[in-house]
């Protein structure tokens, strides 16, 4: 990983160094965990609000591509729902900000090309720079012998069934979601490992 791009959730402001914060990302963190935890229809205004703000800061944060290059919409409430129940009093744009200084910290710079990764009925595409990052922590965690190189093969399938048997999560042999939480994830936001 290259050096980590400092994000901000606060890029122009008027001289107090106020903004105005549109849609969901004003709410308080309380009622996002209601609509998420409840599935109400509101969490999806909540998704399509952190979506979008992830997009505005890939536009504006220098030397990024993507800050959210693994994370699906339900990743992201995901984390953003581990985040808010540490602060449920705080504005949701506020959390945000925290989140995407998470995120940062495995950024793509620059455009990766795709790697469709299948193993039976699992499917799932990912850049391969995260593929190679996935290969980097597997390695780190001594179940991948392989040099990380991007490529999904039968070494890098065997290595990531054997991290889903040692985190006790559903084996499919891919970097799936709820793989990729596990790996890319829980040491960063300081979770044991």
């Amino acid at each position: 990983m290259k050096g980590t791009a400092s994000v901000s959730p606060v890029l122009a402001a008027d001289a107090e160094n106020r903004f105005a914060i549109k849609g969901a990302g004003v709410a308080k963190c309380s009622a996002f965990i209601q609509a998420f935890e409840g599935r109400s229809n509101d969490a999806y205004l909540f998704a399509g609000w952190i979506t979008g703000y992830i997009t505005a800061l890939n536009q504006q944060t220098p030397k990024t591509f993507d800050l959210a290059p693994w994370q699906t919409p339900e990743v992201l409430m995901f984390l953003l729902r581990d985040l808010c129940g540490r602060a449920p009093d705080q504005q949701v744009y506020r959390v945000a900000g925290g989140l995407a200084q998470i995120l940062a910290r495995d950024r793509l710079e620059t455009l990766s090309e795709p790697v469709q990764i299948e193993n039976g009925e699992h499917k799932v595409t990912l850049p391969k720079e995260v593929v190679r990052r996935v290969q980097e922590r597997l390695k780190a965690r001594d179940v991948y012998k392989g040099t990380p190189d991007g490529g999904y093969g039968a070494g890098t399938r065997k290595a990531i069934e054997a991290f889903q048997t040692q985190e006790k999560i559903p084996v499919t042999g891919i970097p799936d979601p709820q793989t990729l939480m596990h790996l890319m994830y829980q040491e960063k936001a300081g979770k044991p490992r």
